[in-house]
């Protein structure tokens, strides 16, 4: 109420303020063959931009079932064509919430490249030109780490070297043209059969980018 009088009484929306434990997507894709999704992937954030991604999430099986009822329910509504990805806030009290949805590929979707049966770009592609939906399954548990353009501009560093020296992470370059603060230029993934293991792979490979 002290704010709303500061402000001047002008016409504003109330919102609740909401405890939340963690982030998650659903990455699901619908056309006339029916329906196709992916393991929930779970998101983190560092200054607002997502760092890493982590397949299969590590939530509850009753969320994950929640959530893909949701995702089902909400891609029917729409009568949507193709992949859609919806954002899901977990609160403290274990509450799913909507946080945004994006109608095509996502960059917490890229994991699936490495992970999943059909990547999300295949699965795009599938989806539009009316052909059968391929398999979410994973093959293997991944994380993934989005390298912005802070590393590049840091002149002590020598990226490529440094994934050079650890096998088992795959490289993506997106291709542009100039790197700067904060613009994600490329991502790395590590597969495996456990995610507490390439978890710590990844943290290793980010401590040398700082």
């Amino acid at each position: 109420m002290t704010a709303f009088q500061e402000l001047n009484h002008p016409e504003c929306i109330l919102e609740q303020k909401v405890a939340l434990a963690a982030e998650v997507s659903l990455i699901i894709a619908r056309n006339a063959s029916g329906i196709s999704s992916y393991p929930l992937i779970e998101n983190h954030h560092r200054d607002g931009i997502l760092a890493t991604s982590i397949i299969p999430a590590r939530v509850s099986q009753e969320l994950h079932e929640l959530a893909l009822q949701q995702g089902h329910k909400l891609i029917q509504a729409l009568d949507y064509t193709g992949l859609l990805t919806i954002e899901f806030f977990i609160t403290a009290d274990n509450q799913l919430l909507v946080n945004e949805i994006a109608p095509r590929p996502h960059n917490s979707g890229h994991i699936t490249i490495e992970t999943a049966e059909t990547s999300q770009f295949e699965q795009q592609l599938r989806a539009v030109c009316g052909l059968p939906l391929g398999s979410g399954r994973i093959k293997e548990a991944g994380v993934m780490l989005n390298l912005l353009g802070d590393i590049w501009l840091n002149p002590a560093l020598n990226p490529q070297q440094i994934m050079l020296n650890l096998p088992a992470a795959k490289f993506h370059w997106y291709g542009k043209s100039a790197a700067k603060s904060g613009r994600k230029m490329g991502h790395v993934c590590i597969t495996g059969t456990t995610v507490e293991k390439i978890t710590a792979q990844i943290d290793e490979l980010n401590q040398q980018f700082t």
